[in-house]
This record gives structure tokens, C-alpha cells and sequence, in this order.
């Protein structure tokens, strides 16, 4: 599964210098985990839930690429404050249209970037394929605080 991300890692070096230059490094909206062909979601959004999760709910299918209903949400969550990152291969589907991610492992004050894509279900994987994976969308940047996290932007 290396090639969507050594794409995305290519196209990452001129999107930071874009970024830079208009002075919109601030959050990583612009920033890509994986360049794939397989379809993402038209719509992501993310919500806190009263236990503590990041709810992420999906809408739509980017119609003119390749998808699959039972291809699985991935989510990428970059700790800004320590340097660290996560991914979280969740068990939901593309037709549930929602995955928690849990945030027990983050401490108070920790700024988090959150991604996700899609990728294959096992037996639709092709070795090397873009078709593999999504592209990744930026769900937004997150502070975890006391009531369990706000979303900055």
C-alpha cells in the first residue's frame, strides 16, 4: 500500500510551499495522507460525543471514481503538541456512515489534526495500487480540554 502514500508525500512538498507562501500553516487543511483512486466521501464531519469520542459521520461518494460498500474508514490523527500521529483502521464500512475514534490516549491541552480515507476491503487488494486507498480529506484540528475536546477550525 506504499504508492498513494509516496504520492501523497510528493505532492505534500508544493502544497507546504503554497501554504507557506499565503501564510496557511497554521492548521494541515492542506496537507494529504494518501492520493489514491478509490472514492472518498463527498462530506465528512466530526462531532465530540459525550463520552469522549470523535464521531465522524460520512455523506456521498465521489461518483465518476471506484468504490465498494464494504471499503473501510481510516482515520489519521496528527498530536500537533507532541509531534506524534495515529492511524485508527476502524471496522465501518463506507455504508455506515460513521466511526468513533476514541481519545483516551491524548491529554489535555493536545492539538490534533484528523484525517481519514477509505481503503479496500482485504480481498479487493491490489499490491502497489492507488485503487486501493482514497484520497484523505482534513476532517479539522481539534483541542482536547476538560469537556472532552473543541474544535478550533
Amino acid at each position: 500500500m506504499r504508492a498513494p502514500y509516496n504520492v501523497a508525500i510528493s505532492i505534500n512538498q508544493n502544497k507546504y510551499k503554497i501554504a507557506r507562501l499565503e501564510e496557511k500553516t497554521n492548521n494541515l487543511a492542506w496537507f494529504e495522507i494518501s492520493k489514491g483512486e478509490l472514492s472518498n466521501a463527498t462530506e465528512v464531519n466530526a462531532t465530540i460525543d459525550p463520552e469522549g469520542y470523535v464521531q465522524i459521520t460520512w455523506e456521498g461518494t465521489e461518483e465518476w471514481k471506484l468504490h465498494n460498500n464494504n471499503d473501510y474508514l481510516v482515520a489519521a490523527v496528527y498530536n500537533k503538541t507532541r509531534d506524534t500521529a495515529d492511524t485508527y483502521l476502524t471496522s465501518q464500512q463506507r455504508t455506515d456512515q460513521a466511526a468513533r475514534i476514541p481519545l483516551n490516549e491524548f491529554s489535555e491541552g493536545d492539538v490534533l489534526e484528523i484525517f481519514v480515507y477509505f481503503h479496500v476491503h482485504q480481498f479487493k487488494y491490489i499490491t502497489g495500487s492507488k485503487a486501493n486507498v482514497s484520497n484523505s480529506k482534513w476532517v479539522g484540528q481539534f483541542k482536547k480540554v476538560s469537556e472532552p475536546l473543541i474544535k478550533l477550525i
